[in-house]
């Protein structure tokens, strides 16, 4: 099973949480700023 992870920033907790998922057997999905350099990216027109 897919399942999307979305965050306005990388931390532990959506590290571990993608992990989890994983670990469990499906795909974690990251979406966004978790996806784009930790939290980093100036992109961010999709907040709006």
């Amino acid at each position: 099973m897919k399942i999307a992870i979305g965050s306005d920033e990388k931390t532990g907790l959506t590290d571990y949480v993608a992990a989890e998922v994983q670990r469990r057997g499906h795909t974690a999905v990251l979406m966004r700023e978790i996806e784009l350099c930790g939290g980093k990216h100036e992109d961010r027109h999709w907040q709006r």
